[in-house]
């Protein structure tokens, strides 16, 4: 069960719907557009929630590769990174797991870096 604007609904069918959701953005959009990639993340989770890992790390790589060209100053990147590390992580894949999460942390450095000027390490001491 998932709720979706308050109301449950079964997983099944937020998968049907988030997939309708992500064909009209992608038709409007474009499919390199933010929204997209997150509906992306959203219909891999809604995968996750349904027990079908596989097609969730299917469409985390498609989404990965998309936000691939913009490096880290895609906005949608540090959502794709997440959710690939958990849904990796649930698969026991936990070398891959690993390497999402590194990126993930990688990602937030870099941002951090562009946005301030102070490398993560200067922000520890």
């Amino acid at each position: 069960m998932a709720i979706q604007q308050g109301v449950v609904v079964s997983v099944d069918q937020e998968v049907a719907e988030v997939k309708e959701a992500l064909k009209a953005k992608i038709q409007s959009h474009g499919s390199d557009h933010p929204t997209v990639i997150d509906t992306m993340v959203r219909l891999a989770r809604a995968y996750a929630r349904s027990g079908e890992m596989e097609r969730a790390e299917k469409v985390l790589v498609r989404a990965i590769e998309i936000c691939a060209p913009h490096g880290h100053e895609h906005p949608s990147l540090t959502n794709v990174l997440k959710a690939s590390a958990i849904v990796l992580k649930k698969q026991h894949k936990y070398q891959q797991a690993r390497g999402a999460f590194e990126a993930l942390w990688l990602h937030l450095a870099q941002g951090r870096l562009a946005r301030t000027g102070q490398p993560v390490g200067e922000m520890l001491n």
